[in-house]
């Protein structure tokens, strides 16, 4: 096991994310307070434009990510999204890239994956 080893953190990839993040705000090299600059999301009416780094880190961004029930139509799809990004073998970052709007930011706290 050595610094190239992939991992399954789960969630914990979470609590990594939230704390390098701080640790790049306290330094001044984040602002978690203004959006966060994704050419994907600068288009002309883009809703995503407005979602800054604290929405994402606080699951508060708005996406779109759909997470199914076992035994929902979707659940063993991938638009049941919340599972996808561990089980769909996609580039997770791309895939939440193209997630469109669901509410407006820090309008609705949703945990997801």
């Amino acid at each position: 096991f050595g610094p190239h080893t992939p991992h399954l953190s789960w969630s914990v990839g979470k609590s990594v994310t939230a704390a390098l993040a701080g640790v790049l705000a306290g330094r001044g090299l984040l602002a978690v307070d203004r959006p966060v600059p994704l050419r994907e999301w600068q288009q002309p009416g883009d809703p995503r434009a407005r979602i800054t780094a604290g929405d994402l880190l606080r699951m508060s961004g708005g996406l779109d990510m759909t997470q199914a029930q076992p035994g929902d139509a979707v659940y063993y799809t991938s638009r049941h999204h919340h599972e996808w990004v561990y089980a769909g073998a996609v580039d997770v970052f791309a895939y939440a890239l193209a997630r469109q709007a669901a509410f407006a930011p820090n309008t609705v706290w949703r945990y997801r994956n």
